[in-house]
């Protein structure tokens, strides 16, 4: 992997060339050019916006000319480890890879079986490669250095976590945050209601997560509490497309006094 530290002009131009080509691929359907989508693959400072126009722009910004899609840490880090899940000692078997490794080389002729359903080509899920390149594009560290305010990207050379320690980073996040969703981070892909059914998705959860945790109730689907219903979040979310209508969405940080 090449960090790229691209000169303030040059990254502007790279910049506008790679807006262009998005709004052609949204459009005119036309591939983005490889050499961009490798680019914003390699560079974290460079064309957020290819972690944040659309889960379908995102994807493509992720495959290779190979056809390829891949975590930064097999494609750049370890590009000839096996390990997956189930293979280690006892304690230390989900190795945060499900699948087997299937990679396609159009140089040796061997286009291999897609992956299964859900899955990318170095075997890890299609959700945490997304959620890696997004985080990439979006967290920065700052530290002071010899008197100096430094601020550095997520993504260096050495930078991509190891598929286990990533997968308890990622639940961390995801167990953290009440109806967490990757589409969240896209501008596209979401219509109104759908932004008002997110609010309202979200006030709910944190709902329930508050009265759970103030009675210790272990939430059981229909399982009745003192005046309230206690319900597995899971269940809310299923229940999204019933509630249209039904739920007055107000504001992000609208709160219950419990």
């Amino acid at each position: 992997m090449v960090y790229l530290l691209l000169t303030s002009k040059t990254l502007t131009e790279a910049s506008e060339k790679g807006r262009r080509a998005i709004k052609k691929f949204l459009e005119e359907g036309k591939d983005i050019d490889t050499s961009i989508r490798r680019m914003a693959r390699v560079d974290p400072t460079y064309l957020p916006e290819a972690a944040t126009t659309s889960r379908t722009v995102t994807t493509h910004f992720l495959t290779s000319k190979d056809g390829n899609i891949q975590c930064g840490y097999h494609a750049y880090k370890n590009k000839t480890t096996l390990a997956r899940d189930g293979w280690g000692r006892e304690g230390m078997k989900i190795r945060g890879v499900p699948g087997k490794r299937k990679i396609s080389d159009q140089k040796k002729k061997t286009c291999l079986k897609r992956p299964a359903k859900g899955l990318g080509n170095c075997g890890c899920r299609i959700d945490d490669i997304l959620l890696e390149f997004i985080l990439s594009k979006r967290l920065s560290i700052r530290g002071q250095v010899k008197g100096v305010m430094l601020s550095e990207m997520m993504m260096g050379t050495q930078d991509y976590m190891e598929p286990r320690e990533r997968s308890f980073a990622f639940e961390a996040i995801r167990s953290s945050t009440p109806g967490f969703s990757l589409n969240d981070f896209f501008k596209h892909g979401n219509t109104e209601l759908q932004k008002e059914m997110k609010v309202a998705r979200n006030l709910v959860l944190r709902c329930v997560d508050a009265l759970n945790h103030k009675y210790r109730i272990h939430a059981v689907p229909g399982e009745t509490g003192k005046e309230y219903v206690v319900v597995l979040k899971e269940t809310l979310l299923e229940l999204e497309d019933k509630a249209k209508g039904l739920i007055g969405a107000n504001s992000p940080d609208a709160s219950m006094d419990l």
